[in-house]
């Protein structure tokens, strides 16, 4: 998850940096959106994490996965 970090970082300061010439508008707008890249990837994931940590020693949860977890959260309150 922190090669989302990495990769959108570099190539948003390349590109940034090369239209308008200035290191410190690349390197603002780098973190800008890699921040928010990376915030889209890891609120869903930390649910999910979370989720099968609290739920580990509950009963019937004990074989639960990443996968089962994503779909009953998906089911019960939707993609949004």
């Amino acid at each position: 998850m922190g090669g989302i970090f990495l990769v959108t970082s570099a190539f948003t300061k390349k590109h940034v940096t090369a239209l308008t010439g200035s290191q410190t508008l690349g390197a603002l707008e780098a973190g800008l959106v890699c921040g928010v890249a990376q915030s889209v990837i890891m609120t869903p994931a930390g649910l999910v994490f979370t989720s099968l940590n609290v739920n580990k020693v509950k009963p019937g949860y004990e074989n639960d996965n990443a996968y089962t977890v994503a779909r009953c959260i998906i089911e019960e309150k939707g993609i949004m």
